[in-house]
C-alpha cells in the first residue's frame, strides 16, 4: 500500500503519516494544542493530531481508570 520502489523503506523520503520535523531548536517556548477525543461506552481517548497524532490520554470508563502515562510538557521530536 505503502510501496515507493526503493532498496529500503525507510531509508529516504517520506515516512507515512509522520510529519518532519526539522525546524528544532534549542529555545523553549509555550505551545497549545487542540485534542480530539474519541469514544465509546467503553474507553474515552484523547489524541493531538497537530503533533503527530500522539496519544494524550486514555480512559477506561467501565471502572474511570486512567490507562494513560501523564505527563506535564510534550515536545515534538525528530525520531532518528
Amino acid at each position: 500500500m505503502f510501496y515507493f520502489g526503493r532498496d529500503s523503506q525507510g531509508a529516504e523520503g517520506r515516512i507515512y503519516p509522520y510529519p518532519l520535523y526539522d525546524n528544532l531548536t534549542n529555545v523553549r517556548s509555550e505551545q497549545s494544542y487542540h485534542l480530539v477525543y474519541l469514544e465509546n461506552k467503553y474507553i474515552k481517548v484523547g489524541i493531538a493530531p497537530e503533533i503527530g497524532g500522539k496519544l494524550f490520554s486514555a480512559v477506561d470508563k467501565t471502572d474511570n481508570y486512567d490507562l494513560s502515562i501523564t505527563s506535564t510538557s510534550s515536545s515534538p521530536r525528530s525520531s532518528g
